[in-house]
């Protein structure tokens, strides 16, 4: 049922207005071609809230009121519940998703339709909870169920306490789903409600952050309706909301006033004081604000700063930092930031680099202006390749590309012989060819690269004292392992490594050989040729004996041959000559 009404007079010229909706209505009144005021009433059934609704229609009728046609403008006067902010912060969170199809949905959906659904659901909840009156309330849980529905926002309330930090504490008094979005899941994101956290993966947190704030908007509205002051409450009482089950709970309404939290702190600009910042005894600043979305140009004004470090949320960096002429040491890590800052380039003097966004995906050709440079760190972004300008990077020592999208060593690193470290850790590279072209490298970390074949390139690496090479699908190691007579530290684990060539044993100098989790069935007698061996590891194989070379090992301290296919007798034989061959070793293995 739906009622427009209008009483007119010399003195006056007002409407009145019914809407029913299930078993709740709204009615709307004042001064016509006005907004109005609102007022919701909810009760138990359909049939009780017609009944209710009729009689008030038939009242307003006694008294002169008369029925016409609902206005057009009509629209304009529905409550508005969602504020600018939540329609800026839909606006930028929309970005992060992954999936372009749901930001799309996301932006189509009427939002105020949903928060009007929104609202009649909890004005609802608080009318069948005053009704149940129990007692006076201190604390309303309101939390988002990701363990049940993973769709749904459920609350729960407390009579013992009114203390927000015992919140939760003594469990659910009477906890029940409140507020369903799996209507919104099936009809504008097209997927199925069950299950929906492992379908949308990442993006459910953009989903649940949305749905969150839009609910925690309306929820406070239902906080002046008649429904929720008919509800005994503690003095004072407050409302608590977490994002998940599991979570301490922020307060989002204090009848005090004494805690106020923002809704949306990221839409807050925030700012920085340098001065505070700066140590001068050590010449740096440090920041470490991941909400921070801006460095003031003020930065260039600390013109003997040699170690700058900034851990922010800025989609760019001021252009004064390329006047920081001093500058030795730079940090900066910010996911916002899309593209390498040019004027980091201006830095001549800068020795140490490190710069973290998820999203850089090349370097510009001016990084070769940074001859001073000794320590590059790309660890975490989206490189593929690197500019040949890097060449002229002649100090460069240590170069980490990890966590990138290389499929192949770059060309342009060809050469550079200065370079002692390099970490190429998680990247899908296809191949190593050309990784020999990198005669300085002592140390190369290599886990989870992607390959399956160990390219006999590595047999060029004479420098290389620590080699380690992890999570490949590696069946076999080449015989050219056995130049890299400088070998101190070696370790290959967690491949499909079957056997260990001959040539392991030119490894004189080695002192630490790590093998453990692979499929290794047996040792080669060549091994007992590796003389400085301290430390050999090589825990869960398939290993059903040991060589008789491996009792010659001398300065061996330590062995762990846990986990492998030794009979009984194996073992008690391999403790016993162990023990007698090498006095004071150090042995793990099952008894």
């Amino acid at each position: 049922m739906k009622k427009y009404l209008t009483y007119q007079d010399e003195g006056s010229n007002k409407f009145w207005s019914i809407d029913v909706s299930g078993s709740t209505f709204t009615v709307t009144f004042g001064k016509a071609g006005s907004s109005g005021q609102n007022s919701v009433k909810t009760f138990g059934d359909e049939q009780e809230c017609l009944k209710e609704a009729e009689k008030l229609l038939r009242e307003k009728l006694k008294k002169g009121y008369l029925e016409t046609e609902w206005p057009e403008q009509k629209a304009e006067a529905v409550l508005k519940f969602l504020s600018d902010s939540f329609h800026q912060f839909l606006k930028t969170k929309v970005k992060d998703f992954e999936e372009s199809k749901y930001a799309k949905a996301f932006q189509k959906i009427n939002w105020e339709k949903e928060a009007d659904q929104i609202f009649q659901s909890v004005c609802s909840y608080w009318a069948k909870l005053a009704k149940k009156n129990p007692g006076p309330i201190g604390i309303f849980d309101i939390r988002w169920d990701d363990s049940a529905t993973q769709y749904s926002i459920e609350f729960d309330y407390d009579t013992e306490s009114n203390d927000p930090k015992n919140a939760m504490e003594e469990g659910c008094v009477d906890n029940e789903p409140v507020i369903d979005f799996s209507d919104l899941i099936r009809k504008d994101l097209k997927e199925e409600p069950e299950g929906i956290w492992e379908t949308m993966g990442d993006d459910y947190t953009v989903l649940q952050n949305i749905l969150c704030r839009m609910s925690t908007e309306v929820i406070l509205h239902t906080l002046k309706e008649d429904v929720f002051l008919q509800i005994q409450k503690q003095t004072p009482y407050y409302l608590m909301f977490a994002y998940y089950h599991d979570e301490e709970s922020t307060v989002i309404f204090d009848s005090s006033g004494k805690i106020r939290n923002s809704l949306y702190p990221e839409l807050e600009k925030k700012s920085i004081n340098l001065n505070k910042l700066y140590d001068s005894e050590d010449q740096s600043i440090y920041v470490d604000d991941r909400k921070l979305e801006e460095i003031p140009d003020e930065i260039g004004n600390y013109r003997d700063l040699e170690t700058l470090s900034l851990y922010t949320n800025v989609a760019k960096l001021p252009n004064t930092i390329g006047t920081l002429k001093n500058l030795s040491d730079l940090t900066i890590y910010s996911k916002k930031l899309a593209e390498f800052p040019i004027e980091i380039c201006k830095l001549i003097n800068l020795k140490y680099l490190y710069i973290r966004t998820e999203k850089i995906d090349k370097l510009p050709e001016d990084i070769g202006n940074l001859v001073s440079l000794n320590h590059l760190d790309l660890c975490g972004n989206k490189l593929k390749d690197l500019p040949k300008n890097i060449q002229k990077l002649t100090l460069l020592k240590q170069l980490n590309l990890g966590a990138n999208q290389f499929e192949t060593i770059p060309t342009a690193l060809f050469g550079m012989n200065s370079i002692e470290e390099l970490d190429i850790r998680n990247n899908p590279f296809r191949n190593l060819d050309g990784i020999g072209n990198i005669a300085g490298l002592k140390n190369i970390q290599m886990d989870s690269i992607g390959i399956q074949e160990l390219t006999p390139e590595i047999g060029q690496l004479k420098s290389c004292e620590y080699f380690d090479l992890n999570e490949v699908e590696i069946e076999e190691i080449p015989k050219e392992i056995g130049d890299m007579d400088s070998m101190y530290s070696l370790t290959i684990s967690k491949t499909k490594l079957r056997s260990l060539p001959d040539t392991i044993g030119n490894l004189k100098n080695c002192k630490s050989l790590d093998i453990q989790y692979n499929q290794i069935e047996f040792l080669p007698e060549t091994i007992g040729s590796m003389e400085s061996l301290e430390n050999l590891t090589a825990g869960y194989n398939k290993l059903t004996d040991l060589p008789e070379s491996i009792y010659q090992l001398k300065k061996l301290k330590e062995i762990n041959l846990w986990g492998n296919s030794f009979s009984p007798n194996q073992k008690a034989k391999i403790l016993s000559r162990l023990k007698e061959s090498i006095p004071g070793i150090k042995i793990s293995i099952e008894k």
